[in-house]
């Protein structure tokens, strides 16, 4: 008995012993072959397991492992190395540069992904980890600044608005000009159906659009397809570019990981009117009496004396002192904030990977009451077999909003009433008097102007948005050349919002109203792609890619309104007097498509692609439904035949292709049709009305159009030459393109005789030619100490109008119009796309207004007596992007600043303050006695400031506030410290990293005054800032921790 027990505790140790001696710490430094510098952020795995490290910024690494496992060290651009741990216990590695990772490869049409040695066309391509650096709500506003030949101006409307993306300059008078977006191989609708869409100027509210309900923290790359070359297999759709999207997936033999992203920012107004401080509420130097204070004719102005603390009797009916409120404005917006949580899981092996995400964000804006939230829920999944390929993917994206802000002149935005309320006017007078017995109360009883307070409290809005984008693809390898792939993509969405009007309050509804739109859209693509590759002697490549699609688009929008309400408060349609009225619209598109592409290369250093496309769209006319699309690129890799030392000059290439892309028309553009009004009946049948589809909003348009009508036709050449240095540290891309879009489609007025008011035809030509540049540098480079690596992108885009209908007298066609023709935007021949035109003073000695013999001041005029005079053009000279990361051991910033050089802006802010004697100006002019005029007879005199301004609003002269809209912004500012492997393993973390963030942080230069060049009404209003809200600032903190 007791020599079994010795024994049982004999081997007991013995195991204990083995089991000691096979857990055991190693530790090592990872280097670049022929260097002694460390690598940092080398995965260093356990062979067939998820467990691991990273190097850290020296190049070091420990880890607990078992005797017999393998390690794997891999790095983007080295060749992936496994060493057997044996009885070592301490490692020197070294990693060998992956000569295939170094060429290039970018997603472009169809998610292919391809060498950027091998295109004869610019593509750009941006990492997913730079758009969630410093990232805002909508990820394409990420883009600014990094891409040449990209423009993008978002909307004043915080954090659920849209943007504007133009590429390459506006090549449609009435279309978009917006690119198309395909994520994962699933074009995405990007509608926004903004309610102060196009011509309008009245505000409304910006709803947002597609591509702002996209997870930053989801995407992996992002690749902008420029020209129409690049963009040719997308045919009609690819009037505007194609902007291609790949999302993250599991990566292979990674096993599971899990990546967390925190984000909070807060924001503040970046820049605010300039508002005077010295005179208050009154007209011709006087302040009201206590019967007139609230008087429209004097309550809306600061024409008063100058503030020096007198006594009065102000709009609240107390006894007050005439002061400066130098923060009446700043103090109704508050801080706003913006927290993102985001987490993902994936996982992989040889023959299936899989991601799931989840990403909350919450927004508070600077305006009290309003707020913005944003569900992003994923899942993808791929399983691979020796022949089969199948993947999956589901997006859910929920949307809420809360009183979203109103723009432009609406009584609910809170800066429609800033730039015309008296600077003596105390904001928590607002707050604490907007409503008296019950009623909306204001310093004035304009019925046109709202206590901002009452239109946040008492005019509420929300809207919620649910939306599902999906694919379904599988693809079969036939042979080892030949494969095909059958794939279904949806993006399916509702959006239902609702609207108020104060029962009793607003002028344009005294009964009340609520109103709520429901919109159902989708969109579904059915494609089938033959692909086949075939290498002969090492020497020449083929690859045939052919097939076809199938599109459908539905929109249904559903409109209820109850016009008058019984009870105040209550928005409910069970408190309609009278009823509610519905109306519904039908919109439905199918596009059919074949589609080709021939690829060729030859010793890997030409390359010749040749594309083909048909459309067949429902949107045209039958016997003209059918349009091609063809395109022709070549690359030469001339450094390929050179015998040059590769540390200087590394590589060269010259390239050049021809293309043509299209852009048909809306739905039903080319037909008459009928729209049902339900409250109303005929003869027992629903009433309605005939017209065809439009875009002006007006009730009585009837339109005609062309029985021949076709889409809109790009054609294309591109030139450039990619360049690289100093191995691959120094790289020049050169791009000249050159593109033209015909057959316009346009409306053109007919005779009342005719029975309509237009006729929509295709006439008209318009051309941008310009060039690109991008330079990118490593300036420094030492993997485990200081690096700076720098990029530069210049645009210079010439864009002209080069024909109309000149034979039918037309030159012209209005784009857009502020409120009261103030400012009109107008596309004329010879000139760049966005004329400003506006009625000009006529000017005397020095450049001063000049005045008639009554005193009054003088309207220019043409040799035909036309006082539509040009007051400037909305098209940059140019644009610049500057990025620069430095980084040092663990600490990287990084800096973006973009710059737009040229091109103006009409600012009703600024003329309506002129207007109101709320300007900086007026105050300055006033203490100078006057406005400098020229009298009937050429001398120089003083105007009293007031009239000056009366007379300049009372004939809309926009002439004094078209002004250059160019600036410099500091766009992007992180700095982030990665903390050491060391710290964070004991708490099972294999990275993390902390970076203060900030965007929008500061003009460098600002040609406007008071307002950010940026804002806009909405996406189709360029040129125009219209009591816009101030565009935010932002900073705040990231977390990233990887598991």
């Amino acid at each position: 008995m007791k020599f079994r027990l010795l024994t049982l505790l004999s081997s007991l140790l013995l195991l204990a012993n083995v089991t000691l001696a096979q857990d055991k710490i190693i530790e090592g430094v990872v280097t670049e072959s022929g260097s002694s510098d460390g690598l940092p952020g080398v995965n260093v795995l356990l062979k067939g397991t998820s467990t691991g490290t990273t190097t850290d910024f020296n190049g070091k690494f420990s880890l607990s492992v078992q005797e017999g496992a393998t390690l794997v060290f891999s790095y983007v651009g080295y060749v992936t190395q496994e060493v057997p741990v044996g009885n070592q216990s301490n490692f020197n590695i070294s990693l060998e540069v992956d000569a295939e990772q170094l060429e290039e490869v970018v997603v472009t049409a169809f998610g292919m992904e391809r060498e950027t040695k091998a295109l004869g066309y610019s593509v750009q391509e941006v990492k997913g980890d730079d758009l969630a650096i410093a990232k805002e709500p909508n990820v394409i506003n990420n883009l600014s600044g990094k891409v040449a030949g990209v423009q993008i101006t978002k909307t004043a409307a915080g954090a659920g608005g849209s943007s504007r993306v133009v590429i390459r300059g506006n090549s449609s008078l009435t279309g978009s000009n917006q690119p198309l977006y395909i994520i994962d191989g699933v074009p995405i609708d990007n509608s926004s159906f903004y309610s102060a869409q196009g011509s309008y100027w009245d505000g409304g509210i910006d709803y947002g659009d597609g591509i702002g309900d996209i997870n930053a923290d989801d995407i992996e790359t992002l690749s902008v397809l420029k020209g129409p070359a690049a963009a040719a297999l997308y045919g009609s759709r690819a009037g505007g570019g194609v902007i291609v999207i790949t999302t993250k997936t599991g990566k292979a033999k990674e096993g599971i990981s899990v990546e967390y992203n925190g984000n909070f920012t807060f924001e503040n107004p970046l820049v605010m009117p300039s508002f005077q401080n010295e005179y208050g509420i009154g007209t011709f130097g006087n302040i009201p009496n206590p019967d007139e204070i609230r008087n429209p004719e004097v309550s809306g102005s600061s024409w008063g004396p100058r503030m020096n603390g007198q006594s009065y009797v102000d709009w609240t009916g107390n006894q007050s002192t005439y002061t400066a409120q130098p923060d009446n404005v700043n103090d109704f917006f508050q801080t706003g904030s913006t927290m993102t949580n985001s987490i993902a899981v994936s996982g992989g092996s040889e023959n299936a990977d899989f991601r799931m995400s989840y990403a909350n964000l919450q927004n508070s804006g600077i305006i009290p009451t309003s707020s913005y939230e944003r569900n992003n829920l994923g899942l993808r999944g791929r399983l691979r077999s020796k022949k089969f390929t199948f993947d999956t993917k589901v997006n859910y994206v929920n949307v809420k909003g809360n009183n979203r802000p109103y723009m432009a002149e609406t009584m609910e935005n809170p800066m429609f009433t800033f730039i015309q309320m008296p600077r003596s006017i105390r904001n928590s007078d607002l707050q604490n008097n907007y409503l008296r017995d019950g009623e909306h109360y204001n310093y004035t009883e304009s019925p046109f102007v709202f206590n901002p307070y009452f239109s946040i409290n008492k005019s509420p809005n929300w809207d919620e948005k649910n939306r599902v984008i999906a694919l379904g693809s599988v693809k079969y390898d036939l042979t080892e050349n030949l494969s095909f792939q059958l794939r279904h993509t949806a993006d399916i969405w509702q959006h239902e919002r609702y609207k108020t009007a104060p029962k009793g309050q607003n002028v344009y509804h005294p009964p009340g109203r609520l109103s709520k739109d429901l919109y159902n859209v989708q969109e579904q693509n059915t494609d089938f792609l033959v692909n086949f590759k075939k290498d002969f002697d090492n020497e020449l490549s083929f690859n045939v890619l052919a097939g076809g699609n199938l599109l459908k688009q539905r929109v249904v929008h559903n409109q209820t309104i109850a016009n008058a309400l019984l009870e105040k408060d209550w928005y409910s349609f069970n408190n309609a007097d009278g009823g509610t009225s519905t109306t519904e619209h039908l919109t439905e598109k199918e596009v059919q498509s074949l589609y080709a592409q021939m690829s060729v290369a030859y010793k890997n250093m030409l390359f010749v692609d040749v594309t083909a496309r048909n459309d067949w769209s429902s949107a045209l006319p039958t016997h003209k439904s059918g349009y091609f699309y063809p395109s022709i690129t070549g690359a030469f890799a001339f450094s390929e035949m050179m015998n040059v030392d590769e540390s200087i000059f590394t590589f060269g290439k010259v390239r050049a292709s021809y293309a043509q892309v299209g852009s048909d028309p809306n739905p039903y553009s080319q037909t008459l049709n009928y729209s049902v009004i339900t409250q109303d009946v005929i003869n027992g049948q629903p009433a309605g009305s005939i017209g065809s589809i439009n875009n002006r909003g007006d009730d009585n348009f009837v339109g005609l159009v062309d029985p021949n009508i076709e889409p809109e036709k790009t054609t294309s050449i591109e030139l450039g030459a990619d360049l690289k240095f100093l191995n691959n540290r120094l790289g020049v891309d050169i791009t000249y393109y050159n593109a033209v879009t015909s057959n316009q489609v346009i409306p053109v007025s007919l005779p009342y005789t005719a029975g309509a008011h237009s006729v929509v035809i295709n006439q008209g030509s318009m051309r941008n030619k310009g060039i690109e540049v991008l330079v990118t540098a490593d300036v420094f480079k030492k993997p485990s100490g200081f690096n700076w690596n720098m990029g530069v992108n210049f645009t210079k885009n010439n864009n002209t109008l080069e024909e109309l209908y000149e034979e039918e007298g037309l030159t012209q066609i209005l784009l857009n119009r502020s409120a009261r023709g103030e400012a009109n935007i107008f596309a004329e021949v010879g000139k760049p796309y966005g004329e400003i035109k506006g009625a000009k003073l006529v000017r005397g000695a020095n450049g001063l207004p000049q005045l008639d013999e009554d005193g009054n001041i003088m309207l220019d005029a043409d040799e035909t007596g036309n006082g539509m005079l040009s007051l400037g053009n909305i098209t940059p000279d140019y644009m610049i992007g500057f990025t620069n990361t430095f980084t040092y051991k663990n600490i990287m910033l990084n800096i973006v600043v973009d710059a737009k050089v040229g091109g103006d802006m009409f600012s009703y802010s600024n003329f309506s303050m002129h207007q109101n004697g709320n300007h900086q100006l007026t105050a300055e002019q006033r203490n100078a006695g006057g406005v400098k005029v020229v009298d009937a007879n050429g001398q120089e005199q003083l105007m009293d400031t007031q009239e000056y301004y009366r007379q300049v609003g009372q004939n809309n002269v926009a002439d004094d506030f078209v002004t250059d809209a160019s600036y410099v912004k500091l766009r992007e500012l992180s700095l982030g410290y990665n903390l050491p492997t060391r710290w964070t393993e004991k708490v099972f973390v294999k990275q993390a990293s902390l970076s203060f963030v900030g965007r929008n942080l500061m003009f460098f230069y600002n040609g406007m005054d008071g307002i950010d060049p940026e804002s806009i009404v909405s996406r189709g209003m360029l040129g125009i800032e219209y009591a816009a809200l101030p565009s935010t600032a932002s900073y705040g903190f990231n977390l990233n921790l990887k598991f």
